[in-house]
């Protein structure tokens, strides 16, 4: 008989690191978003990141003047290429482009993931991150991870499983990085273009290893990191409600049948389908 070698993941505990929990009811389209730059696009560890590449730990330098110009690479620019006719939305109420990594961090730029949203959700995600810096931050240099908080309570698919392809709305902007500053926050660019973004299946986050935690208030979140071994039981999940930064810490990882069920493995799904078909 062959021996088998089994190798345990050993829990890692996590030292002092903030987590900014994203309510995804508050802005279902932005946080669709990040969602898919960091479930469908973020290579594995140890890859050549590249361009594409889509951090799930993000580094705020604090008011560093350079948002801007980071927004300008995204290509999230003025007039917005989602007002225009240069990228194509599901309605007409989409009329924002939101980009990750986000600007106002060092990740932001070049790169990003761009999609088309409302001004309202747009602007209810900046202001989560403005108390964000504020609050946690005190608007000076921080490194912070992002959560995806109530994935299931908006239209956010890609939070749970957007099965690793682009619904036809995902973009990078492929212009060729020719500028012109327009006034102080308003920019156009120069014979730019924007392309949908093409996903590589190797980089799909199958929803099974996802991992999910429930709150002190009784939430649940998603972490956007795909790291399997370290401990959040010292974590501290902000979350803004009513622009209050909250502070809470993880109850329990949800494991098993325990998990919502689009992040359940296939087999035990495939399983509670068996027994409802039986009965």
């Amino acid at each position: 008989m062959r021996a088998l070698t089994l190798i345990a993941f050993v829990p890692f505990a996590l030292g002092q690191l903030d987590m900014l929990n994203l309510d995804c009811t508050n802005y279902p389209g932005p946080c669709n978003n990040d969602c898919y730059a960091a479930m469908e696009e973020l290579p594995a560890s140890g890859e050549d990141l590249g361009a594409d590449f889509c951090s799930q730990t993000l580094n705020y330098n604090g008011p560093d003047g350079q948002s801007n110009s980071r927004r300008r690479a995204a290509g999230c620019v003025s007039p917005s290429p989602c007002g225009n006719g240069k990228l194509p939305t599901q309605s007409s109420d989409e009329n924002t482009c939101d980009e990750y990594p986000y600007a106002s961090t060092v990740e932001g730029g070049s790169g990003s993931i761009l999609r088309c949203t409302s001004d309202d959700e747009n602007s209810a995600e900046g202001s989560d991150l403005s108390a964000f810096f504020n609050s946690v931050c005190g608007y000076e240099p921080c490194t912070f991870e992002i959560t995806f908080g109530n994935p299931g309570g908006g239209s956010t698919p890609y939070c749970l499983d957007g099965g690793g392809a682009n619904d036809g709305y995902q973009y990078q902007y492929q212009g060729n990085g020719n500028y012109q500053l327009y006034n102080r926050d308003s920019n156009v660019t120069n014979e730019g273009r924007w392309g949908l973004h093409q996903p590589d299946p190797a980089h799909y986050f199958p929803p099974h290893l996802r991992r999910e935690f429930l709150l002190e208030d009784g939430s649940r979140t998603v972490l956007s990191t795909r790291d399997q071994t370290t401990s959040y039981q010292n974590a501290t999940f902000h979350t803004v409600r009513n622009g209050t930064v909250i502070k809470h810490r993880a109850v329990k990882e949800l494991l098993g049948s325990a998990k919502s069920p689009e992040l359940q493995h296939p087999a035990l799904r495939a399983s509670k389908r068996a027994v409802q078909f039986a009965s």
